[in-house]
């Protein structure tokens, strides 16, 4: 799955394998340096980023296609069981790149990671937080549903029912 691509490149030629849509190669040579080694980044042309992923399929070729950042962010939230209620942010030197307009107000159980060291991520910080006011409509059902089985349990044990 991606939104441009694929291209067949190498240390000086860049192939594209769609012939129906725009040719990037000059853009995708230009950014990308390690062309023989599996890497992702970042790679921005005609106004739009992409991420950009690229596997060694040869000695001295690579495949190379790109993923737009509202997929990429939709895929790293679908990985969580409770996706609608999850909010993403992807930084990248202090600035955010894609995801969820994140406010720490809004948020709850904040989780963030650096990712440097893996080949299949863009370096960043990657943040994941629940969203409070879901958190707080869960915690408010609990909390409705253990109060009228208190209140059932308690009208039980005052109005036992008599057996004949």
């Amino acid at each position: 799955m991606y939104d441009v691509g694929p291209y067949l490149i190498s240390s000086d030629e860049c192939i594209q394998v769609k012939e129906f849509e725009k040719n990037y190669c000059a853009d995708i040579m230009q950014v990308v340096k390690y062309r023989h080694v599996k890497n992702t980044g970042f790679i921005s042309f005609d106004g739009k980023t992409f991420v950009y992923y690229l596997y060694p399929v040869t000695h001295n070729r690579s495949l190379i296609f790109l993923l737009g950042l509202e997929r990429f962010s939709l895929l790293s939230k679908s990985l969580a069981m409770d996706s609608e209620n999850l909010m993403f942010s992807l930084f990248k030197n202090g600035k955010s790149v894609t995801g969820d307009e994140y406010n720490a107000k809004n948020a709850i159980f904040t989780v963030s990671e650096a990712m440097e060291h893996f080949s299949y991520l863009p370096t960043g910080l990657y943040v994941f937080a629940y969203k409070k006011d879901v958190y707080f409509q869960v915690c408010t059902l609990i909390i409705f549903f253990a109060a009228l089985v208190a209140v059932i349990s308690g009208a039980s044990c005052l109005h036992p029912r008599q057996r004949f």
